[in-house]
């Protein structure tokens, strides 16, 4: 029993937690609010939201998952499906409301303030109520997060994934500590493992969950090779869920054939394809304080935030070491080693845990001389002259330059209204223009020379060939610019408005025909 004191401090710590709750939930509702509230109009030429409203409109109509007018051209785009989940979350929305993008960019603003959510509760162990706030209005407000809003896009239903699966991992090992019964265990390991799966089937580098757990359960429990019961449980609900989607819906043969490009040398390429993502990619994380304006104020906020983050992880290492830091290092180790240049996008979901680690590398700096607040207050007042600045730079109604602008869906009805539906469009963004007209639509061979790019168009069976959108993928476009070009003998311009140029291919050539073509051009040029 408690006595009368040790009970009011209990009762005191409990009312302090659902008030630092509360405001935690506050916060994450302001941020909701301000997300919905400036929902912009379109969406940009990334078109991989195309594949995963193809997807979801499959679902709706029965159709085959993997039935697109995408023709995969392997190294290039992207693969030709795309993991199950995120389009099993819009597939509703779709429903509901057709491919309507306002209407899936709320969808992902509710996904967002759940992953918020989810991201205080895996970290509230470790941060104090004011610094959890602290947390959410630095991932919430930031400009780049904000802007994910817009994209239909994984990242934020990956969030949700990865971070419920952290928590319910927490979660677990506190019920099996606190000896739970076999059916709260047994709940216990067929959510995690449930869990682990949306990950997956989410983005497919969220199998590094597994071994990250496993590190995580050898070392708390110090026996090397031989994993927990919970361990194993996960790990053969996660393999049977995976092996379900590799059978019935899709696998990740595509990936694989992305990343392997021909080379004479493919351990040498890799090894230096590493050796550059690694500069790389340090160098993308300064557009999570980008200001829109001027790089070095963000390259010195990036600065101090990587030097406070690794203070803060370190800090962390040797008090715990948590499945968190784990599944941060493994994550990060895995986007680094495979050959593939994905940017800051393929960071992001380790992003909120690196700002974690910068509060707790602020939190571990000497009080002395007032060395702690000083830093506080500078980086409070960087980061929020970061923001406010950044947003300045943002169109905050409409998104320039996107899918659906004027000269955009003129193009798409062109395409639609005056091409027949066996016609196969040559594109530098196929799975929008799949999307949006049924074409078969795929791209160049950017790695061949003009006899292997016209071979490919002679296999698919390739009509027309087009120019744009202007000011998008400005190395595509230029090779293309320059390919049309060489070989204008063999095509002839049939529609064009400000941004595309639309060419049909009045001739396939052959060898003969293109070897004139070269000398021809190179005489011109002399």
């Amino acid at each position: 029993m408690y006595t009368k004191k040790e009970f009011l401090k209990i009762e005191a710590i409990s009312s302090e937690a659902v008030k630092s709750s509360y405001f935690v939930c506050l916060a994450i509702l302001v941020v909701g609010g301000f997300y919905l509230l400036t929902i912009r109009q379109g969406h940009n030429w990334g078109d991989d939201f195309s594949m995963y409203i193809q997807h979801a409109r499959n679902i709706v109509t029965g159709a085959q998952y993997n039935a697109t007018s995408y023709l995969y051209l392997p190294p290039y785009i992207g693969p030709d499906t795309y993991p199950p989940v995120f389009p099993l979350l819009l597939a509703p929305v779709v429903w509901l409301f057709g491919e309507n993008l306002t209407a899936m960019k709320v969808e992902l603003v509710l996904l967002f303030m759940l992953a918020l959510f989810l991201l205080v509760k895996c970290v509230k162990d470790f941060l104090p109520a004011n610094w959890q706030l602290a947390l959410v209005a630095l991932v919430g407000l930031n400009p780049y997060f904000w802007i994910q809003k817009d994209y239909i896009r994984s990242e934020i239903p990956f969030f949700v994934a990865a971070f419920l699966s952290i928590y319910l991992v927490q979660k677990s090992y506190e019920a099996l500590d606190a000896g739970a019964t076999s059916k709260i265990k047994l709940g216990y390991v067929l959510a995690t493992g449930i869990s682990f799966y949306l990950a997956y089937g989410t983005r497919s580098i969220g199998l590094v969950l597994l071994p990250s757990l496993v590190l995580y359960d050898l070392i708390r429990r110090r026996k090397l090779f031989v994993p927990s019961l919970y361990v194993i449980g996960v790990a053969a609900v996660l393999i049977s869920l995976v092996a379900v989607q590799y059978f019935l819906l899709r696998s990740d043969r595509a990936y694989a054939e992305i990343v392997m490009v021909e080379s004479r040398n493919f351990l040498r390429d890799w090894m230096q394809f590493i050796l550059m993502n690694v500069p790389r990619y340090l160098s993308s994380l300064t557009q999570i304080w980008d200001n829109g304006y001027n790089k070095w104020p963000r390259i010195g906020l990036t600065l101090v935030m990587v030097g406070l983050s690794g203070i803060g992880f370190l800090a962390q290492v040797a008090k715990k070491i948590t499945l968190i830091e784990l599944f941060v290092l493994l994550y990060t180790l895995c986007v680094v080693v495979v050959p593939m240049d994905g940017g800051i996008r393929y960071l992001l979901p380790v992003v909120p845990f690196y700002i974690f680690y910068s509060l707790q590398g602020l939190r571990a700096l000497p009080e002395q001389k007032g060395i702690r607040n000083f830093a506080i207050k500078g980086v409070a007042i960087a980061v929020l002259a970061s923001y406010a600045v950044g947003f300045t730079a943002q169109d905050l109604r409409e998104i320039p330059n996107g899918v659906t602008t004027r000269e955009a869906m003129e193009f798409f009805d062109y395409v639609k209204q005056q091409t027949g539906e066996k016609d196969v469009i040559i594109f530098t963004k196929p799975r929008a223009l799949a999307l949006y007209t049924g074409r078969k639509a795929s791209f160049y061979p950017m790695l061949l020379d003009d006899k292997g790019i016209w071979e490919y168009f002679r296999r698919i069976g390739a009509t027309h060939i087009v120019w744009g959108p202007k000011g998008v993928e400005p190395y595509d476009q230029e090779f293309l610019s320059k390919f049309l070009n060489r070989n204008r003998d063999f095509i002839r311009e049939e529609y064009a408005n400000a941004a595309f140029t639309v060419y049909r291919i009045t001739t396939l050539p052959n060898r003969e025909q293109l070897s004139r073509a070269e000398v021809n051009s190179s005489g011109e040029h002399q």
